[in-house]
């Protein structure tokens, strides 16, 4: 559905009206985070009000963002760092002087370092690596990723699908990733852009009927002239929108996120027979943002979601009942979350001018950061560069 910008500029000003974006009072370093039933944090009916259907060229509406210390081994939730010489580009919503909210990323958080009980590394234990068993078994899927036909099987003059799915931070990035990789890829590397906007996790893990994201995913895969059977990859950014600051603090709303990408990963399974391995990303940084939409520390905790999930399908499921067997295997694509200004180990860094005016959607600039990622990741990483770069052609 297609809404008019003047509606769009109202709903925003209702928005921040009705919500002092005031930063949430930092929770005890001392005090383990509290056990609560995990809370959707968005129904499909409010999602679409709050963000619009759009096209890629679209200027886009809020996706995700909440707030944020860290001391020598503890990070907890702090006010955001303002910086003076920070303030162009600021807008009624984003603040460019809110370049910080003092969190560690998790690959660069140490085990000894943790967040209200949970210690750092991607894969935990300050691991950036998946352990050996997931590793042994992403290497034997990843070695069935071949060129295949319409009907999936192998073929020398086949394709090998790489989709992308999400919302609408994860389209523009695929986007911009499919024009970067031209060069770059093997000609049987089909990049299928299967992220849409407005489809948050939740419209993806409870789809409505009657606005159903798989059913348009299908549609692109078609307009790409590819079958089910030849998409074998897939990239999964995504978020939920509107948390809550005191009803989803952690872990609520990042066990209710990991709950729908439970959901999400067993539909591509169902769905798309061949796909071996789903590489997730992280939100980018939210922290500048003035719309509660997907606030810090929010956007950062996005990160334990997936992580939780990927480390519940190595133990056997008990938690989300995702498994080796109604799931492909679940791995760490290029995590993308620094906290704002303060570049983490590998220079990575979201500037002001990095995001749109509304402080949540990547401009050029940050669509290039996550597009370059995205190409060193696919064409560099031992089990990925196997298939997605040119071998003999």
């Amino acid at each position: 559905m297609r809404w008019d910008i003047r509606i769009i500029l109202v709903s925003l000003g209702i928005i921040l009206a009705s919500c002092n974006p005031a930063t949430p009072a930092a929770l005890s370093p001392t005090l383990a985070p509290p056990s609560r039933t995990p809370t959707r944090q968005v129904s499909p009916t409010h999602t679409s009000t709050l963000i619009p259907s759009l096209t890629p060229t679209d200027t886009p509406q809020p996706i995700s963002s909440a707030t944020p210390t860290l001391s020598a081994t503890t990070v907890t939730p702090s006010q955001p760092t303002a910086n003076p010489d920070s303030t162009s580009g600021s807008t009624r919503f984003k603040d460019c002087s809110l370049s910080s909210v003092g969190l560690v990323p998790l690959s660069d958080m140490s085990v000894e370092q943790d967040y209200f009980g949970q210690e750092g590394g991607l894969y935990g234990r300050g691991e950036n690596e998946p352990p050996a068993a997931h590793q042994r078994m992403a290497r034997r899927e990843s070695a069935l990723i071949v060129p295949r036909d319409p009907d999936g099987s192998p073929s020398p003059e086949g394709k090998i699908g790489l989709l992308s799915i999400g919302m609408s931070n994860a389209r523009m990035e695929f986007d911009r990733f499919q024009r970067v990789a031209g060069g770059v890829k093997s000609n049987a590397v089909v990049l299928v852009n299967g992220a849409q906007p407005a489809k948050l996790a939740s419209n993806w893990a409870e789809p409505d009927p009657n606005d159903d994201p798989w059913v348009v995913m299908m549609e692109a895969i078609d307009r790409a002239d590819l079958t089910p059977e030849q998409i074998q990859v897939v990239w999964l950014k995504d978020t939920n929108a509107m948390p809550r600051p005191g009803r989803d603090d952690f872990p609520v709303y990042a066990e209710a996120l990991r709950d729908d990408f439970a959901q999400m990963v067993k539909k591509v399974e169902a769905l798309l027979p061949n796909v071996r391995t789903l590489y997730f990303s992280s939100r980018i940084y939210a922290g500048y943002s003035l719309i509660p939409l997907s606030p810090e520390p929010f956007a950062y905790e996005d990160g334990f979601a997936v992580r939780w999930l990927i480390l519940d399908q190595i133990e056997g499921g008990g938690v989300t009942e995702v498994t080796y067997e109604n799931a492909p295997v679940l791995l760490w694509g290029p995590y993308l979350w620094a906290d704002g200004g303060m570049p983490r180990s590998d220079g990575l860094a979201w500037l002001c001018e990095d995001l749109l005016s509304d402080g949540v959607h990547p401009e050029s600039s940050g669509r290039q950061k996550v597009a370059e990622m995205l190409l060193d990741f696919f064409s560099t990483d031992p089990l990925t560069s196997t298939w997605f770069v040119p071998s003999g052609e």
